[in-house]
């Protein structure tokens, strides 16, 4: 009995062990991978407010349908992914968007070789365990110019584009399912661009194929240049984000002349105090 309790303890270590030697880069190949698997429901909300739900059918031949429902205080959308192709559908008075143009990417570690993976330990993901993946773009300046040539590009100056820029990218797999739970995405100076989170996930082989069609009797209406569906898809995004961006920095502004502008006057005043105290000196 007693060498059957220490062969059990030894498994799980070396199962530990080897775990966690693993490349990580190839741990979030898999994660994402059995993602792809699978048919699922997931809903989650993120730090703005926003309300998802995604729906994910793998159909027989392997091909995958999505839908992803986006509940917005400024609109709402809804995208779908199926074997036609990729459409928008932002509210029930527009047309329907068809991505003819290849999508602005958020991730360009693909175009890049040179990047760190790291299993930086263990984290938790709306309450579930789960190991933490860091991924970090090295060569930053190569990835920054195929950032700033795609269409984004004319809403933002380059400075503006560095702050947009994602660097770093946490990714938290579930160690039951090994299967991604969410990401968040990081610029160089550390702040918070972007979090996705499969909340609530569950997974379902009986979801309808109906669910991943297009609405009926919609325009459907396909862009002239890559720089106009960039425009309708996200422009006003962007352009709201930008206004939100140089409010906080006047405001930042307007603080920091304040601040010196007092500590002017304080100086003034103690100059005067300081030349006035030696007058009466000499005087006396």
């Amino acid at each position: 009995m007693k060498h059957f309790l220490l062969g059990i303890v030894f498994v799980s270590v070396l199962g530990s062990f080897s775990l966690r030697a693993e490349d990580p880069a190839v741990l979030l190949a898999n994660a994402l991978q059995n993602m792809q698997k699978k048919s699922y429901v997931a809903n989650y909300r993120d730090p703005q407010g926003v309300s998802q739900t995604i729906y994910q059918r793998v159909n027989s031949d392997g091909t995958i349908d999505s839908r992803r429902e986006f509940l917005h205080p400024d609109g709402d959308k809804t995208i779908y992914i199926n074997t036609a192709g990729k459409y928008y559908y932002i509210s029930p008075h527009s047309p329907v968007i068809q991505q003819k143009w290849l999508e602005d990417r958020q991730d360009f570690s693909d175009e890049n070789e040179e990047l760190i993976y790291s299993l930086r330990g263990d984290a938790t993901m709306d309450g579930r365990p789960c190991y933490e993946i860091k991924k970090t773009i090295v060569s930053t300046d190569s990835a920054f110019e195929k950032y700033a040539k795609l269409p984004q590009g004319k809403h933002f100056s380059m400075a503006e584009l560095r702050d947009f820029f994602p660097v770093v990218t946490l990714y938290y797999i579930d160690k039951d399912g090994m299967f991604l739970r969410g990401k968040r995405t990081y610029n160089q100076e550390g702040k918070l661009l972007v979090e996705t989170r499969y909340g609530d996930i569950v997974f379902r082989d009986d979801l309808s194929e109906s669910l991943f069609a297009i609405p009926k009797n919609t325009d459907i209406y396909v862009a002239a240049d890559p720089g106009e569906q960039f425009d309708i898809l996200y422009g006003d995004h962007f352009r709201a984000q930008k206004a939100s961006s140089s409010k906080g920095s006047s405001w930042s502004q307007i603080i920091t002349w304040g601040v010196i502008g007092i500590a002017g006057v304080i100086a003034l005043l103690l100059l005067c105090i300081y030349l006035r105290s030696r007058k009466r000196a000499k005087i006396s």
